[in-house]
């Protein structure tokens, strides 16, 4: 029988206690989990690829231009102005990923995370398709570099950073749009040295990290991973080893004196390490969960599953149970503490799509010149202002200023392109019987944005400087 690993939280699975790497040479699995992620992340990475260049309303689905400081979401377009919604929707994705983890441990991290995704569906397949099998990699890595084996490392090398130059092009898509992306690739990289660079060195960085550092950025990079001891409890779901079913482990002989003798204690676990040799983070589930380098991406459940079937017992001996329902024998059960999250995700959501749906669809600021003061011309007081208007919708706009109340406004109406920023100055002029002798005073004032339509777009507040004596 094989004693659990009572000491594996003290030190890493893919490393030694000296602190040197060890390789993981991780087997391909097979199972009705394995397949559904790959169909999954077959959907996530057309997703990828396309988003960029799909339009809604004439503008990307997803685009996060750095350099113009616009992001445009489902055809809606954000800029600085609308930081308060950045902000919400970040709390509110943060919140449920909270609630996520709390109910189903890194569910996300196995299905979702492109980390995961890129690494298990893309270039880890490259590497079994030209060296083989997790078994045959191991056997492999024990031979001199030459011959077949140099040239095998030397083409997944050339395909691996191929690969990585073009997910960095797919995700410069998203900073400049498909449109701009396009253009950049059928000229030369002189046409724009800076991107091309910047491009080439996140191909770099890719392909530094999906050939050499692998699973080592979830278990000591990621924040995620840092976080779970604070949301997981003893009723959260993850991938996990039911020890109460599978302990005590037997094999070979003593597995079948063991069930020769009903007296004799065993467990459905026949200790063949297949969940270990599937296993792309190099841990051995059954040491306990939860452990922070498992990303439960399921390939140790289809691994198992398949052992259980072909010896006739029960499936999912390792499977989505929490401690509770290890230990206890229960189902699963919903916690005030996910309560309390479900509201809060709820909330924070119903205020972030009202903030989002009810905005204005222009933003406009209105500010006195700078250095600028006070004139007189025949009975009024004139004040030069500065007017930026910003259109968030996708229509063109022709503006014409007024002034409620007492005064005037001289500007000819200005055109502003869809989400796009204009410029214009304008001159307000109030009556010298309006402004006291007050030096300096200043005056409160609306002004009124009107389109072609005469419909009101916007109202802005400034403040008129009166004369200085």
């Amino acid at each position: 029988m094989s004693e659990p690993n009572n000491d594996f939280r003290d030190c890493a699975a893919t490393a030694t206690k000296d602190g040197k790497r060890l390789w993981v040479f991780a087997r391909q699995s097979k199972g009705f989990y394995t397949h559904a992620r790959r169909w999954l992340s077959f959907f996530q990475i057309s997703f990828l690829i396309v988003a960029p260049f799909v339009k809604i309303n004439g503008e990307p689905m997803l685009m996060f231009n750095i350099f113009e400081r616009r992001v445009s979401f489902l055809g809606c377009c954000f800029w600085p102005q609308d930081l308060h919604l950045f902000a919400l929707a970040m709390i509110t994705g943060l919140v449920a990923i909270a609630l996520l983890t709390m109910v189903w441990g890194r569910v996300f991290c196995g299905w979702a995370c492109p980390q995961t995704i890129f690494l298990e569906m893309m270039f880890r397949r490259i590497e079994w398709f030209l060296e083989g099998d997790g078994p045959e990699q191991r056997k492999q890595a024990k031979l001199p570099m030459r011959g077949q084996r140099l040239l095998r490392r030397m083409t997944k090398l050339v395909l691996f950073f191929t690969l990585s130059f073009l997910l960095s092009n797919v995700f410069l898509g998203y900073v400049v749009g498909g449109d701009k992306l396009l253009a950049l690739m059928v000229h030369s990289p002189a046409h724009d040295w800076p991107l091309f660079w910047t491009v080439f060195a996140f191909s770099g960085v890719f392909f530094c990290h999906f050939t050499f550092f692998r699973e080592q950025l979830c278990a000591f990079l990621c924040p995620y991973a840092r976080l779970q001891s604070v949301f997981i409890d003893k009723a959260t779901v993850g991938v996990a080893y039911d020890e109460v079913r599978g302990e005590p482990r037997l094999r070979g002989a003593a597995r079948k004196a063991a069930e020769a003798d009903p007296a004799k204690p065993k467990g459905d676990c026949v200790d063949c390490g297949l969940c270990v040799q599937v296993c792309p983070a190099g841990i051995d589930i059954r040491n306990g969960f939860p452990q922070l380098e498992c990303v439960n991406c399921t390939a140790c459940m289809d691994a198992c599953d398949g052992v259980m079937k072909s010896i006739g017992k029960p499936l999912a001996l390792i499977g989505y149970k929490s401690r509770e329902m290890i230990e206890e024998r229960r189902g699963f059960h919903i916690t005030p503490r996910v309560i309390f999250y479900s509201v809060a995700v709820v909330i924070l959501g119903c205020v972030t799509l009202l903030l989002a749906i009810t905005r204005c669809d222009t933003e406009s600021t209105l500010l006195r010149m700078r250095g600028s003061t006070c004139i007189f011309r025949g009975d009024e007081a004139l004040n030069v202002y500065e007017m930026r208007v910003l259109t968030k919708r996708g229509r063109d706009l022709m503006l014409t200023p007024a002034i409620k109340g007492l005064g005037r406004v001289e500007c000819a109406p200005f055109p502003v392109k869809a989400r796009q920023e204009a410029k214009s100055t304008l001159l307000i002029a109030l009556p010298k019987a309006a402004c006291s002798h007050d030096r300096g005073e200043r005056i409160n004032l609306k002004v009124t944005l009107t389109d072609a339509d005469g419909r009101i777009v916007e109202t802005v507040s400034t403040r008129f400087l009166g004369p200085e004596k």
